[in-house]
């Protein structure tokens, strides 16, 4: 058992190091937890979809799914949220991807697929440009709802850790919670501990209560205006799939909760001590690891280095 438990937590601090190209990539169960919009389309026809200026070429007689790249769709069923949208073209691409030549979703006239976007559709829009793969996805109507249900569990279990693990830092987000509520223009105070900003953002992903945003503006497509993927599309006003944020946050609490993930971006000393409480009640409450082992596991240098990246 003690030797399985350690293998448990090599893997946990390596696994992230081994992974094939991750451009572009967004897991369904991640997909499904942040969209605002999740949509059945059904295919109607299927043409050759525009080439970006300067864009490379694919080689002779390997389009990777541009000759049947565009496509017009009609949405069959609204799956999550609100849309009065019943019919726009569809642009499978090119998708950002690791691949030396330009991919492109291949369409199939009669084909049903799910889109999933973070942000609701304009009312007037037109044509939809998929620059992210996975937004569009084959899962049945039953599997997406599967995943839904999925997310609505894992956000319950995530509350329900944090208030047995940070209890006094998880009373305070609730509070701070509930005046954002009141009023969305609540100013949280900027002192407030990153244990509390973590739990606020923890209480703000409930899947099923996502803050209200509204959709990318054609000119500043999903944060790559700069590339040829957004800037060509955009200039035909199409709407622009949007990588998951990650963290669908209210105004008010994105101006004090630091880009934990950006760039430069060192944590505070006293994330390590609030990761290792969470960590810790995730073994013994929810693995059932010895205490014994648990404090073993928590001195790891590993771990900690790992933490202070993160």
């Amino acid at each position: 058992m003690r030797h399985a438990f350690r293998l448990l937590l090599v893997l946990v601090l390596f696994a992230a190091k081994l992974f094939a190209c991750p451009a572009g990539y967004e897991s369904p169960e991640s997909l499904v937890r942040h969209a605002r919009l999740i949509v059945q389309v059904e295919v109607l026809s299927v043409k050759e979809a525009p080439l970006p200026p300067g864009a490379n070429i694919s080689p002779p007689n390997e389009d990777y799914g541009r000759s049947s790249g565009q496509a017009r769709v009609r949405i069959i069923e609204v799956i999550k949220g609100e849309c009065t949208v019943r019919e726009f073209t569809l642009i499978g691409g090119p998708y950002h991807t690791c691949a030396p030549y330009l991919m492109y979703h291949a369409f199939n006239v009669g084909k049903k697929l799910v889109l999933v976007l973070e942000t609701p559709l304009p009312k007037d829009v037109k044509m939809v440009a998929i620059t992210w793969r996975n937004r569009l996805m084959d899962q049945s109507v039953v599997q997406v709802r599967e995943l839904m249900e999925k997310a609505r569990v894992g956000w319950k279990r995530a509350v329900d850790r944090h208030r047995r693990a940070v209890t006094d830092e998880m009373a305070q987000a609730e509070m701070i919670q509930a005046e954002l509520i009141k009023n969305p223009e609540y100013k949280i105070p900027s002192k407030t501990s990153f244990g509390v900003l973590s739990c606020l953002a923890v209480l703000w992903n409930d899947p099923d209560h996502l803050p209200v945003e509204t959709p990318e503006e054609p000119a500043n497509p999903d944060g790559y205006s700069n590339s040829f993927f957004g800037s060509f599309y955009a200039s035909k006003g199409a709407y622009i799939t949007a990588y998951a944020s990650r963290a669908a946050l209210p105004a008010g609490l994105r101006e004090v909760f630091p880009k934990r993930n950006g760039f430069g971006y060192t944590p505070p000393p006293e994330a390590i001590h609030f990761n290792e409480r969470i960590l810790k009640t995730v073994l013994e409450d929810e693995l059932f690891v010895p205490p014994a082992l648990t404090a073993d596991i928590l001195k790891n240098p590993k771990l900690k280095a790992m933490w202070d990246r993160t």
